[in-house]
């Protein structure tokens, strides 16, 4: 894993993979985009944000701050592994959460309800920026390597940050 800071004028965006570990097996979080394709939690950056602000932000920002204390987060981005993808610009920080089914199933649940109200109401109730992941789920290596509901750009991405891990 690479720990130097990338340049702020070079990468276009950032974002954070989400670990977790269930009984001795690894599964990453991912998000459901509008689109139906699943995806880490990330995106462009703003102005002369950093690598890690343009993370913390659209990781805050798509998982709603059910995943993770935004305030907790700031404090340790910097000490997390991360990933450079240079031919996307992107920078992926991995961190590692414990496992908490109900999370996962409150943000379901949370979310759904959330748009039913919208809809019967017909409000913008959130900034642009929120709401963006429609579902949580969990995905093995394996499911992400092969499911077609993988984002393209996430999928091929991934296999970098694979490779890259594998020859640290």
């Amino acid at each position: 894993m690479q720990n130097n800071k990338i340049n702020i004028r070079t990468h276009k965006a950032a974002g954070i993979l989400p670990i977790v570990e269930i009984d001795n097996n690894i599964y990453f979080i991912l998000g459901k985009e509008r689109n139906g394709e699943f995806s880490d939690f990330g995106g462009y950056k703003n102005s002369s944000e950093t690598s890690e602000e343009t993370a913390l932000r659209e990781f805050d920002e798509e998982s709603m701050g059910v995943l993770f204390n935004k305030k907790k987060l700031q404090k340790i981005i910097s000490t997390l592994p991360r990933y450079i993808n240079k031919k996307e610009n992107y920078v992926t920080f991995l961190l590692k959460l414990k496992y908490k089914p109900e999370i996962i199933n409150t943000y379901n649940i949370l979310l759904n309800r959330i748009k039913q109200c919208n809809n019967k109401n017909k409000l913008p109730i959130c900034d642009s920026g929120l709401l963006e992941k429609t579902e949580f789920k969990l995905f093995t290596i394996d499911q992400i390597l092969k499911n077609k509901q993988i984002r393209k750009k996430f999928r091929e991405s991934f296999k970098m940050l694979l490779n890259k891990i594998k020859n640290d």
